[in-house]
């Protein structure tokens, strides 16, 4: 039919249309998806386009579900072709009917020139809507986000799509298809820094998964990616959005370079020196300095360095945080430790333990959705020095050993986890916990 159709349309699609017509539960719906793929390809639709509307409504609410399904596929596949699609495909999602919602979501995933459709931001929001406990529409979800992150007109729709996932659940029920578009969204530092801002300060804590994503992300690959606040967001701040910001960064960031980067970051938006110079020196000295005072006073110095202009207000303010900051460092040294003010180390060790529990019962919960565990069988060894494996297909049996290389990798502690790690996560469970109207 796709070869007779290049030498006479007229015959084919009056062949489909005879096809589809006999109600055959194997002829007919192959004969409505070829329809629609051959409208979908030509250039010239005129002929018996009537019929062709009528026939793929009217089968559309078919008895026959393979019927039914294929003149959906008809439907969406013509869209472009047949402006009368528009209004069915729209009643379709609007009765959330899940077949149409799928076939529309994988079309515009193989067909990125539908996100240009008039109708693709009515579309985009039903289709996020429908991802609540369905890994596999989440994941095409995700993909159509990265045609979006190309488009600077689109992302005020990426954005609130984004955020019906969130809701959805379906960012933290798809890690992979998130990782994926981060991997994406890393080219456009824009938009990132945009998605990243708004994702944390929303009222909701659980919102900020995606945020805690972006992080882990750049962290684990080690990206060059500055990670900051975005200007848009936070220009039109009050004294309290700010605050609210600051504690929303300090309870769910940890990584030293992404905490001064966005804490540095406010010193960007306007007016800076009257809105935001305090709240930073405070933040900087009476919070990261506390936990990471060496790294501080290195990275300060080093944005003082590179400042062009030597009697500028930001180089006072860095000035006056390494003074603050140093006197601090030179106090504690001559000051003696008192083992009464540490916490219980029996206390400690039993928060610990308790806590190392309920992070082992959740990795294995991620364990029992892992593709991997569910394929192999997990062996844990007491020790050695090499590791093989045993295949039984055309008694290939044991292999040879791979031995065992040293190997190793540091990140930094805050100090304060170091010295009292109850209180360490007593401080930032209210971090976490803090709202807008408390602040």
């Amino acid at each position: 039919l796709f070869s007779l159709k290049k030498e006479n349309y007229t015959s084919a699609i009056d062949i489909l249309l005879d096809d589809i017509e006999k109600n055959d539960s194997l002829l007919s719906p192959q004969s409505l998806w070829i329809l629609g793929r051959i409208i979908e390809i030509s250039s010239d639709t005129e002929y018996k386009a009537d019929e062709i509307k009528k026939i793929i409504m009217n089968k559309i609410s078919s008895a026959i579900q393979a019927i039914s399904y294929s003149a959906i596929q008809a439907a969406v596949d013509t869209v472009e072709k047949i402006p009368e699609m528009r209004s069915i495909i729209s009643a379709l999602l609007k009765e959330n009917n899940t077949e149409a919602i799928k076939t529309l979501a994988h079309k515009i995933y193989t067909s990125e020139q539908l996100t240009s459709h008039t109708d693709f931001p009515s579309w985009m929001p039903r289709i996020c809507e429908s991802a609540i406990n369905n890994p596999e529409l989440s994941a095409l979800i995700f993909h159509i986000f990265s045609y979006l992150a190309k488009d600077e007109s689109k992302h005020s729709l990426l954005t609130n799509c984004l955020f019906i996932i969130i809701k959805n659940n379906s960012v933290s029920q798809n890690h992979q298809a998130v990782e994926d578009f981060i991997y994406d969204i890393v080219k456009y530092p824009y938009l990132l820094n945009k998605l990243f801002t708004l994702t944390l300060i929303d009222e909701n804590p659980e919102t900020t998964i995606f945020s805690r994503l972006i992080c882990t992300y750049l962290f684990v690959h080690r990206s060059t990616h500055l990670l900051e606040c975005s200007p848009d967001v936070t220009n039109n701040f009050s004294k309290k959005d700010f605050i609210f910001l600051v504690r929303r960064i300090l309870g769910f960031i940890s990584n030293e370079a992404q905490l001064m980067s966005l804490i540095l970051s406010l010193l960007k938006v306007k007016n800076a020196e009257k809105r935001t110079y305090d709240l930073v020196k405070a933040v900087i000295v009476n919070e990261m300095a506390m936990d990471y005072p060496g790294y501080v006073v290195d990275e300060i110095k080093c944005y003082r360095n590179a400042l062009k202009s030597k009697r500028s207000n930001i180089k006072k303010l860095y000035d006056e945080i390494l003074s603050v900051i140093e006197n601090h460092i030179t106090s504690f040294s001559t000051l003696p430790r008192i083992k009464e003010l540490e916490p219980s180390s029996m206390f400690a060790h039993a928060f610990q333990k308790e806590k190392h529990k309920v992070m082992a019962k959740k990795q294995d919960l991620n364990k029992e959705d892992s593709l991997a565990f569910k394929i192999a069988t997990h062996i844990p060894l007491k020790a050695g020095v090499g590791s093989f494996h045993y295949n039984d297909y055309n008694n290939s049996g044991y292999s040879e050993p791979s031995y065992l290389h040293e190997y190793s990798s540091s990140y930094s502690l805050p100090r304060r986890y170091i010295m009292d790690n109850v209180g360490y996560d007593i401080r930032l469970a209210q971090f976490r916990c803090v709202k807008k109207d408390t602040v």
